[in-house]
């Protein structure tokens, strides 16, 4: 439910490290399932275990489908991927994505939407985001 997403984003985002712990838990056991836990337990596993490179393979191949899943009330596994991937805490990794996703044409605006979000509205180390696409001469 909504009400649980949000509970868990308290937890990932606030640093606390038994509400981490539970996220990663959820990550490895239904977050791929529930469209409504699917991207903050993904957000979760890139921004601590690391799990970056999992996820661009996951979105490499998700870019690909022809026809991707979705639940119109939670959005794509797309949408979750891009979003999971901008939520990492390495700036310089996120920047180069968000670059890509706005460059290459494969990716849609709805992407960089996701992205920014993640970047500029949900995490506070990334909030140089909003700069770095304007000035950057995207």
């Amino acid at each position: 439910s909504e009400l649980r997403s949000l509970a868990y984003y308290g937890y990932l985002f606030a640093g606390d490290e038994k509400g981490a712990t539970i996220v990663s838990h959820l990550y490895h056991t239904i977050g791929p399932k529930t469209p409504s836990l699917r991207r903050v337990s993904w957000a979760g596993a890139v921004r601590n275990e690391g799990q970056f490179a999992q996820m661009m393979q996951l979105l490499t191949e998700e870019t690909e489908k022809a026809n991707p899943d979705a639940d119109a009330r939670f959005g794509t596994r797309r949408d979750h991927l891009v979003y999971a991937l901008c939520a990492d805490r390495d700036r310089l990794k996120t920047e180069t994505l968000l670059s890509i996703l706005i460059k290459e044409p494969q990716f849609t605006a709805r992407d960089v939407v996701m992205g920014f979000t993640a970047m500029v509205r949900d995490f506070d180390d990334c909030h140089d985001g909003a700069r770095f696409i304007f000035t950057v001469g995207h």
